[in-house]
């Protein structure tokens, strides 16, 4: 009898917080792996198929740390957390990987963007261009929060003459309808767009219905005054809701052991 309730008795401190500890990085990482190589999500239904693998990896990480754990910290709210922000995370584009291996090219003028040279470049800086805004695309699409919009337009060198493949694009959704006020802005630069694959269709549909030709190569960015700072911002943003998270799961857990100790 001793021996039982000995055995049902929650390992250690510090045993618990290293298995809490190696659960929420190996949950972290995968929802990100998972969102970044399940790709390209072209429709409503790729993307569902997605969330539902970070589901499956969430349900099954926490099963697995419940045991180790012996059910200390709050796992149930972690699952509501994580379950939800692995959905948000697409939605938000997804920069985290890039923060930390991030490429960003020399001052270059547009025409430039698409040379092989800066192919998968996150930050681009340009001496000169100007969004051309005669030339907006424009779909909605109908979702649960309502219809949103999607813009996207091509980024001209200052030289461009129509029937010149186009060597960057500029893009934005938004729940607003209209053209962005900011493209108007004399900026000279971007990054990309990120993880939401629409503008891709986008510019397919385009370069077959329009003699708005893309260069092969040529990058999707969100339009900038300073692209660096701002590509940071956002990663780290987003970066921010997963530590918020894990901060919950250790706070949880070092509290379940000062109100109900071990040996209690």
């Amino acid at each position: 009898m001793d021996e039982d309730t000995a055995s049902e008795k929650p390992p250690p401190f510090w045993a618990a917080l290293l298995w809490m500890t190696l659960y929420l990085a190996l949950t972290n990482v995968g929802i990100i792996a998972i969102a970044h190589t399940m790709v390209p999500q072209h429709n409503g239904l790729a993307k569902f198929g997605i969330w539902i693998l970070q589901l499956i990896l969430i349900l099954g990480l926490t099963a697995w740390v419940n045991g180790k754990t012996g059910g200390r910290g709050l796992l149930f709210v972690l699952v509501i957390g994580f379950s939800v922000y692995s959905l948000v995370y697409g939605l938000m584009l997804g920069h985290i990987p890039r923060l930390f291996a991030l490429r960003e090219t020399p001052l270059i003028p547009v025409r430039d963007a698409a040379r092989p040279e800066y192919f998968g470049f996150d930050v681009y800086h340009f001496s000169d261009g100007k969004v051309g805004l005669k030339y907006v695309s424009h779909r909605t699409l109908a979702g649960k929060n309502g219809r949103s919009h999607y813009y996207l337009a091509p980024l001209l060198p200052p030289d461009w003459k129509r029937g010149d493949r186009i060597p960057a694009w500029v893009g934005e959704s938004d729940l607003g309808l209209g053209v962005p006020e900011y493209w108007t802005e004399d900026w000279r630069g971007g990054y990309r767009i990120g993880l939401d694959s629409k503008f891709e269709d986008m510019l397919q549909d385009r370069d077959m219905d329009s003699d708005l030709r893309s260069q092969s190569g040529a990058p999707i960015l969100t339009w900038s005054k300073d692209p660096k700072r701002e590509f940071i911002r956002v990663g780290y943003g987003e970066l921010a809701f997963f530590l918020a998270i894990d901060l919950i799961g250790l706070v949880s857990l070092l509290l379940s052991y000062i109100l109900k100790p071990r040996d209690a």
